[in-house]
């Protein structure tokens, strides 16, 4: 038994360090067979929104979903700015999330920030400011109690999961979803923003990168499978 106990503590760092070399992340090539099967019309790679000091690594990508970002011309985020969202829940008696964990990153920030300073770029939110805010207001309602903080652990757990790219760790927690009827119809509305921007894109020969919360990847209607209903093909790219 001792002896087990010494391997484990001898074979963890080489985990831990093993999951910090990886970024792998959660990214998908998006094709349709009236454009072409060769060339994907575009990317989706699912974001965990906040990013903790310890995994900042995250925020730099693999070479793989560099090269997607780079190539792209279109940006699709949830929304078109942080500053947008804060004014809009100041707006309604709303706050922000507070974090245990000020240091925290917005990984959709930093893509945001990446994409403005290409020389060829469109920002094209897959959202309005009203539908997450009616999630926001509703969300309130069924959990009033709660006082929304998240802990710097959770956020760890969602970056190692990111990292290892984990989506099986992703579709359980979205069984969990205290409002899956609103995550479904947020999912229909970046589903067809991205519908229209894929068009749009390949007129163009051009191609746009996707980065919604991986929530709306996984569990029942998501992202992917209404757009594989529209037909498109969806592939996962690994590292």
């Amino acid at each position: 038994m001792f002896k087990k106990f010494l391997l484990c503590l001898f074979v963890l760092p080489f985990f831990i360090w093993s999951i910090e070399q990886q970024n792998e992340g959660i990214f998908f090539e998006i094709y349709h067979p009236d454009v072409s099967l060769e060339r994907p019309v575009g990317y989706v790679m699912g974001t965990v929104h906040l990013v903790s000091p310890k995994h900042a690594d995250m925020l730099k990508l693999n070479d793989k979903i560099n090269a997607a970002f780079e190539r792209s011309k279109y940006f699709l985020p949830e929304l078109d700015s942080i500053k947008d969202r804060k004014e809009i829940l100041a707006e309604n008696g709303l706050e922000e999330t507070p974090l245990t964990l000020n240091d925290s990153v917005l990984f959709e920030d930093d893509l945001l920030t990446r994409a403005y300073a290409k020389e060829k770029h469109e920002v094209i939110p897959m959202e309005k400011i009203s539908d997450q805010l009616e999630m926001l207001i509703a969300f309130k309602k069924e959990d009033a109690s709660s006082t929304a903080t998240i802990h710097p652990e959770i956020i760890e757990l969602f970056n190692y999961a990111w990292k290892l790219g984990y989506l099986e760790f992703f579709e359980e927690v979205s069984k969990y979803n205290l409002l899956p009827e609103l995550m479904i119809k947020r999912n229909l509305v970046m589903a067809n923003m991205i519908d229209r921007v894929a068009k749009r894109a390949s007129c163009e020969n051009e191609t746009f990168f996707a980065f919604p919360g991986t929530g709306h990847l996984v569990g029942e209607k998501n992202v992917l499978q209404i757009l594989e209903k529209e037909g498109y093909i969806i592939k996962r790219i690994l590292k």
